[in-house]
């Protein structure tokens, strides 16, 4: 009698339930704190977390923005992640009078000091709010939003290439202190994670 044949699920590896993005998210933090203890010295943790916020973001608020037409969710998205921080930093100001107003309001990387010190501590979060403010900003234009609908693939990459001439410069601005810390410097990483998860397709990956 013959043996019937294996399900789909069955011929997939064992690992395959595994989200990517979750994989990168803990390699991600670990390097992040490895670097903190003074474990290792290769960053870019924080950086690759940036990324899989850009993919993040197009995976979830953005696919619901597509569905709705409506912003409020990412802008509840940002509020659920920027007031929490903002209290946070609040009581560390208070507590220890190492920290600037500036901190307090996510604005360091404006008014903060153009060299590394403690009130830099907190450049993610400042980064990746106003990152997703821009983000909301953007989209709150109906046009962009047909545009995005229509060219899933083409919007985050003409951001990423714009991202990209921040980060090479193209400008002129010279030698910008804490580069990796600015929002426009390293938004083009958020671009990046963006644009990997509309990429469907092999060649398009």
């Amino acid at each position: 009698e013959p043996k019937p044949a294996p399900s789909i699920g069955a011929l997939q590896p064992r690992w395959a339930w595994l989200d990517t993005s979750i994989v990168l998210r803990a390699l991600a933090i670990t390097m992040v704190v490895l670097v903190h203890l003074e474990i290792w010295g290769v960053r870019g943790g924080a950086h690759l977390l940036l990324g899989i916020a850009g993919f993040t973001f197009a995976r979830f608020p953005l696919s619901a923005i597509r569905e709705t037409d409506r912003i409020v969710g990412l802008a509840r998205s940002i509020t659920r992640l920027a007031v929490p921080s903002m209290l946070f930093i609040a009581i560390v100001v208070v507590a220890t009078g190492g920290y600037s107003v500036a901190n307090i309001f996510l604005a360091n990387h404006y008014f903060g000091p153009p060299r590394w010190t403690e009130t830099w501590n907190f450049w993610f979060v400042e980064a990746l709010v106003e990152i997703l403010l821009a983000m909301l900003a953007l989209l709150a234009i109906p046009e962009v939003r047909r545009f995005e609908r229509r060219h899933t693939l083409l919007l985050p990459a003409l951001l990423l290439g714009a991202g990209l001439l921040f980060r090479y410069d193209v400008f002129g601005q010279g030698d910008v202190a804490m580069r990796y810390g600015r929002p426009h410097m390293i938004f083009w990483l958020f671009a990046l994670g963006w644009l990997a998860q509309r990429a469907q397709t092999a060649w398009q990956r």
